[in-house]
């Protein structure tokens, strides 16, 4: 049992350990598609951040591992899939946004943007969400990306038309709902 129901010395609740809790799990909300070997490396992160003046790489393991922390706007993210480390598993994708018959049935190796474990219930909030997208908009346009998922409304978009639909937002212009947003029909009803 993670809490205990103990307040010593009247000062609220003891804890026994972190290590106790089960873990958070690891939901990634942005999958970048690169073609076949043309993953990044921290480095080309790094130089991504630095040109677009967006975000910073804050900790990277000494030994490559395939993965770094970025921070943005005070929020961290971590993105995972980087070489020399594995690619990401492909993520489902049920819409198609842009042009992307060439490669949209495979062809791609995966890198996905994640939430840092202290936003681990906050990804569908407005500062998380802005985050994310501005990561992924800096990311592809200095990276190789050619296509971009919006993992959960598996909503795969061209990362023109993906850019396009951030920076509108951004800017002023409505969300972005064709592309972060999805309707499944299913026995006669629409869902979300």
């Amino acid at each position: 049992m993670p809490i205990k129901n103990v307040t010593p010395k009247g000062r609220g609740v003891e804890t026994d350990s972190v290590d106790q809790h089960p873990p958070i799990p690891e939901r990634a909300l942005l999958a970048l598609l690169f073609p076949p070997g043309g993953r990044p490396s921290i480095d080309d992160v790094r130089l991504a951040g630095e040109a677009a003046g967006a975000f910073a790489v804050s900790y990277a393991p000494q030994s490559p591992e395939g993965w770094a922390e970025l921070l943005i706007t005070g929020l961290t993210f971590e993105i995972v899939g980087l070489i020399p480390g594995s690619a990401q598993p492909r993520p489902r994708i049920a819409h198609h946004f842009g042009e992307t018959s060439e490669w949209r049935d495979g062809g791609f190796e995966v890198v996905e943007l994640r939430p840092g474990a202290h936003l681990a219930g906050a990804a569908a909030m407005l500062p998380v969400v802005r985050g994310c997208v501005v990561l992924g908009t800096a990311l592809a346009g200095s990276t190789g990306a050619v296509g971009l998922v919006w993992i959960p409304a598996a909503s795969l978009m061209a990362a023109d038309y993906f850019a396009a639909a951030v920076v509108g937002w951004l800017n002023g212009s409505p969300f972005p709902a064709l592309g972060l947003t999805a309707l499944a029909s299913g026995e006669g009803c629409l869902s979300s």
